[in-house]
């Protein structure tokens, strides 16, 4: 997650610094994103990957495990190229996709080394899906609710409560903002510290100097 907010604030700074008319940024960005499917043809790398979430709902992960690691950059970098351009599109689905993926890598390698321990991949995936949402969007509760919700596993919600929280808190101590306050952290907005401090760190002290000043001298009790 934290890798993926760093691409993603990459790539809308890049793409700010082109001094291209909007509508060729958004055709660029396009056309990348297109470019980046055309190496693995339907596979979901355009869209929601609704196909492979639900794969993975239903606990049945049938790609291997490098398809899965391709996939997963090459989502990255499609979502970052569409968005950074000025196109418009959301980040909560690629997260959701990403996640997966990467539960899904983690299990399958789990899986491999204690079969017998590591017996299910696709409660990897599930738990990776919720623990990337988190730590991208600093959102945990929502994370777990909607994982569990998805799954209905009443047996996957302490190893889902565990890592999602964990993940939001590394995320927040590694990215420290999220995938939606990233951008305004650029333009120093800090939504997270409150309104009274964002006020006093944008305001200099020339600004609010009034000329009838009341002067402490040393010896005042």
């Amino acid at each position: 997650a934290t890798i993926f907010i760093r691409v993603f604030t990459w790539g809308e700074k890049t793409f700010e610094h082109w001094h291209f008319p909007l509508p060729l940024k958004a055709a660029l960005g396009m056309l990348i994103a297109g470019l980046l499917a055309l190496l693995l043809p339907e596979r979901q790398i355009l869209g929601y990957g609704l196909e492979f979430i639900g794969e993975v709902i239903s606990s049945n992960i049938t790609l291997p495990l490098q398809m899965m690691a391709a996939l997963l950059v090459l989502k990255m970098l499609a979502t970052t190229a569409t968005l950074g351009s000025g196109n418009s599109g959301g980040v909560f689905a690629p997260n959701l996709f990403m996640g997966a993926l990467l539960g899904g890598i983690v299990g399958s390698i789990a899986h491999n080394f204690w079969p017998t321990i590591a017996i299910d991949p696709g409660a990897y995936a599930l738990v990776g899906m919720a623990a990337v949402l988190a730590a991208a969007e600093h959102a945990p509760i929502t994370g777990i609710l909607l994982v569990f919700e998805m799954s209905g596993d009443y047996q996957l919600i302490l190893p889902l409560m565990l890592t999602t929280v964990l993940a939001a808190l590394l995320g927040e101590l590694f990215a420290g903002e999220s995938i939606y306050t990233s951008e305004l952290g650029l333009e120093g907005i800090r939504l997270r510290r409150g309104r009274d401090e964002d006020v006093l760190s944008g305001v200099t002290v020339g600004e609010v100097m009034t000329a009838n000043l009341e002067h402490v001298t040393p010896t005042t009790t």
